[in-house]
C-alpha cells in the first residue's frame, strides 16, 4: 500500500479509476499511446518523454486490479468491466472489496510469492484510522499519534493484521 503515492494519487480516485476502466476495456494499455489516453480519460499522464503510459502508470491500474499481465497484453479484469459500468459499482463496494483482496505483498508488484504471508494493509488503516482514538487512549500515558509508543502500537497492529482479525 506505502507504494501506491508515487506522485499519482489522483489517479486512485474513484471517477479516475472509472475512466481508467473504460481506456483498459477499449485498448491494450501496454501499448495505448499517451496522446489517446489523454484525449479519453481527461488524465495528464505526465511525464512527456514516455510515448506509452505502461512505464509509469502499469501499478496504478494492477494495484486497483484492472488489468493483469498476460505477455504483451494488458487484460481487464471483471472488476474493471464493472467500474466500466454505470451503476455497476459504487464506491463503497469497491473500496469495501479492494480492502478485502489487496495484499501486501502484491501479485502486482515484484517480489511476490503465493507462500509468502500476506497482510492487508488496507484493512489495517481502516481499522487504524477507527482505532487511533483508543489505541492514544490505552497507553499508559498521554501520547501523540506520532509518538514512538503509538508508533509501536501501530506496527504491532499492522504486524497482526489479517482479513479475520
Amino acid at each position: 500500500m506505502w507504494r501506491w503515492d508515487q506522485g499519482r494519487l489522483a489517479y486512485f480516485q474513484f471517477d479516475n479509476l472509472k475512466a481508467l476502466a473504460h481506456l483498459a476495456l477499449r485498448h491494450n494499455l501496454k501499448t495505448v499511446d499517451k496522446g489517446a489516453a489523454r484525449a479519453e480519460t481527461g488524465l495528464p499522464f505526465p511525464p512527456d518523454d514516455y510515448p506509452q503510459l505502461w512505464r509509469n502508470y502499469s501499478r496504478v491500474v494492477k494495484l486497483t486490479l484492472l488489468v493483469h499481465e498476460e505477455g504483451d497484453r494488458a487484460v481487464p479484469t471483471n472488476v474493471a468491466r464493472l467500474l466500466a459500468q454505470e451503476g455497476g459499482v459504487t464506491v463503497d463496494e469497491y473500496f469495501h472489496f479492494l480492502a478485502r483482496t489487496f495484499t501486501d505483498p502484491s501479485p502486482a508488484l515484484t517480489g511476490w510469492s503465493p507462500s509468502a504471508g500476506q497482510r492487508y494493509p488496507l484493512a489495517f488503516a481502516l481499522r487504524y484510522g477507527l482505532c487511533l482514538p483508543a489505541l492514544v487512549w490505552k497507553a499508559p500515558k498521554p501520547c501523540l499519534p506520532t509518538s514512538c509508543h503509538c508508533a509501536q502500537l501501530v506496527i504491532e497492529a499492522f504486524t497482526d493484521t489479517t482479513i479475520l482479525g
